[in-house]
């Protein structure tokens, strides 16, 4: 799927929401031989920001993973709740050095990754984190996790990453939007 036609699945033709506008920041294409991509020097400007990903799922399977700037130990924590299409499911996980963004995403099936961030710029406030995303032939998923213990940051830097280790296949797109008002 080219991104355009991501960007329009996810924000409809014109890129409005709610009164807002998404503005494109930054992207990165994966050629297959990288495990991560880290958005660096986030604009402090936009209300929220919204990355979305295209990931052409291939064997072995990729688990994407977040981590705000820089920080790898355990002050994330992660409330989930998991459908099917018969039941769903809620889990809290505390003391991670990550925010899972897709759990165990099947193998050999191309899926797509939201990851929302209100008031990222803020310092008075713990910024909330909500992700979502869909796995082909699959019932959706959504999830929501949330930021342990890094209330006073901004939020400056994104890496987006395999913690199986594994690269992402080549042709696997990520971006960054930022709302603007309207």
């Amino acid at each position: 799927m080219p991104l355009g036609a991501a960007k329009a699945a996810f924000l409809g033709a014109a890129g409005t929401v709610g009164g807002g506008a998404y503005e494109y920041i930054a992207g990165h294409t994966f050629t297959g031989s990288e495990d991560s991509f880290t958005f660096t020097s986030i604009p402090q400007t936009y209300k929220s920001l919204r990355i979305m990903a295209y990931i052409i799922e291939a064997n072995p399977q990729v688990t994407p993973d977040i981590q705000i700037n820089g920080v790898t130990t355990s002050d994330y924590q992660e409330n989930a709740v998991y459908s099917s299409s018969s039941s769903y499911s809620s889990i809290l996980y505390a003391n991670l050095s990550y925010i899972s963004t897709a759990t165990a995403p099947q193998i050999n099936k191309d899926f797509l990754n939201e990851i929302n961030l209100d008031g990222y710029e803020n310092t008075s406030i713990c910024s909330p984190i909500q992700h979502q995303w869909g796995i082909r032939d699959d019932p959706c998923n959504s999830v929501q996790g949330n930021l342990q213990n890094l209330a006073t940051d901004a939020i400056t830097s994104l890496k987006y990453y395999s913690s199986a280790g594994t690269n992402f296949a080549s042709g696997s797109i990520i971006s960054m939007f930022g709302m603007v008002d309207a």
